[in-house]
């Protein structure tokens, strides 16, 4: 009787208004999130007793698609899912557990921050939880989804992991509540602007992915797992091959460098069923980034988005691709380019945004051990060119479009920065800059000219693009880097 009584206690929520509460406002119950989360029946939870109630922290273990995957929720309804000294220790063991085993980690996030009656008890508490995060970065992958308010300490949580996702009007993570700021500065501020999906998504970069609701981010959480390995001595997972969407190659890539298209397009030519996990899709969309699979091999994507802005770079893109490739190398996918550059985005606003570092962080993040494939579309630019897979700055191997054009800078301003004067004396300068534009085109920017430097490895048609990266991976799956250097991570992405 003690048994059943004491286990029943455990799975009553610590206050049952407040569970009524969230539910109208369109929360699922802690367990619930759990049972969504794992495959049917697998889920087995640890520390259940702890404190009655589980201390506002929910843990165990179970199966995502199968694969051993260990998580952690916080219950809102236990002192609002405050983080004190032996809900920390639960969840400090559970990273030893799952960093032990070698296998994924994920966290559904939701509370009012640190417990702080119990004193300098929960800091080390918290302290300890903290630097166990970090400890394991790297070493097995970290997912977390914002599931409600994420105040001071889970924000915090949530920033440290691989990837954090959010939903729509439901999530919300900030430093400190926008009372505490009005106390604190006399800014007045809603919980929306301040935190909200919406806004991290789309602003900060603190979210990689929004979704409309708790099953879709629960959903979401189980296919990002299913493109990562279980920890960074792993091989990401298999899956069937499926061939790519129909793609009209002959329409899709305009002749004209600086005309839009989208580059989602091209993508889904590639992957296996045109399914492309976009990761910061909203952050930096002059670029993108995300995981999908090619012949049933996951890969990290990185590709540049004509629609927006050319596809130039800025400081949220470099950001974004600079710790999307970090993470695909710790983990082990390799990474395909898909280039179509004009440089970086000029300008006072992108300079005081902070560009150079930014845009150098994407140069430091190239020290990979993965795989790393290029396909230029049609333009490659300037500094541009160093930041997007060059081989010279460690490239497996670069393709390139017929059409393409790769070099410092596009004929026409470097027609102006060579010849403007000499065209003012021309006898008829317009046959003057046609003349030394063709001769640009053809001895400086052609393709062709590229691979007589040995600068692009081959030119194929848009039509071979899968086939043609498909046979590279198999030839680079067993890639090793040799001779480099011994040290310790110094430049990280800002």
């Amino acid at each position: 009787m003690e048994y059943q009584d004491r286990h029943a206690a455990a799975e009553t929520p610590g206050d049952p208004r407040m569970s009524k509460r969230l539910q109208r406002m369109g929360h699922l119950g802690v367990r619930e999130r759990l049972e969504r989360l794992f495959d049917a029946g697998t889920f087995t939870e640890w520390g259940r007793l702890v404190a009655a109630t589980g201390d506002g922290v929910v843990t165990g273990y179970g199966k995502v698609e199968g694969r051993l995957v260990f998580a952690y929720a916080q219950d809102y309804t236990v002192q609002e899912g405050t983080t004190g000294a032996l809900g920390a220790k639960k969840v400090c063991d559970l990273l030893d557990r799952a960093a032990e085993v070698g296998a994924p980690v994920v966290s559904l996030l939701h509370s009012n921050g640190a417990r702080v009656e119990e004193g300098y008890g929960m800091l080390e508490g918290i302290t300890e939880l903290f630097y166990r995060i970090v400890r394991y970065s790297g070493v097995i992958p970290q997912l977390t989804a914002v599931m409600g308010v994420a105040a001071g300490v889970p924000a915090y949580m949530a920033a440290l992991n691989d990837l954090c996702f959010m939903v729509d009007d439901i999530s919300f993570a900030m430093v400190t509540s926008p009372a505490v700021i009005k106390v604190s500065t006399g800014e007045e501020v809603g919980l929306a602007e301040l935190g909200g999906a919406e806004m991290h998504a789309g602003v900060s970069g603190f979210a990689h992915a929004r979704f409309p609701d708790e099953a879709a981010c629960l959903a979401g959480l189980r296919e990002a797992i299913a493109y990562l390995p279980a920890n960074n001595s792993a091989d990401a997972p298999h899956a069937a091959a499926r061939p790519a969407v129909a793609v009209d190659w002959e329409r899709l890539v305009p002749e004209d460098p600086y005309a839009p298209f989208d580059m989602h397009e091209l993508v889904a030519g590639v992957l296996d069923g045109g399914r492309f996990f976009e990761l910061h899709r909203e952050f930096g969309p002059s670029a993108l980034t995300g995981f999908g699979r090619i012949e049933g091999r996951p890969v990290g994507v990185v590709a540049n988005q004509p629609l927006v802005q050319g596809g130039a770079l800025d400081s949220p893109a470099s950001r974004k691709i600079a710790r999307f490739v970090r993470l695909c190398d710790a983990y082990n996918l390799p990474l395909v380019f898909f280039v179509d550059v004009p440089g970086f985005l000029p300008g006072k606003a992108q300079e005081q945004a902070g560009i150079l570092l930014h845009g150098a962080m994407v140069l430091s993040a190239f020290e990979t051990d993965v795989p790393r494939l290029s396909v230029v579309v049609r333009k490659c630019y300037g500094g541009a060119y160093v930041m997007l897979n060059s081989k010279a700055c460690g490239g497996d191997l670069v393709l390139a479009y017929p059409q393409a054009r790769i070099g410092a800078t596009g004929a026409e301003a470097a027609f102006e920065m060579l010849h403007r004067k000499a065209a003012r004396q021309a006898p008829d300068p317009a046959a003057f800059k046609a003349e030394k534009i063709a001769e640009f085109q053809e001895h400086y920017e052609s393709v062709y000219a590229a691979a007589g430097q040995g600068v692009v490895d081959r030119v194929i048609l848009p039509a071979d693009t899968r086939r043609e990266l498909a046979s590279a991976l198999e030839v680079f799956q067993t890639k090793r880097v040799l001779g480099r250097p011994p040290k310790r991570l110094c430049n990280i992405p800002l």
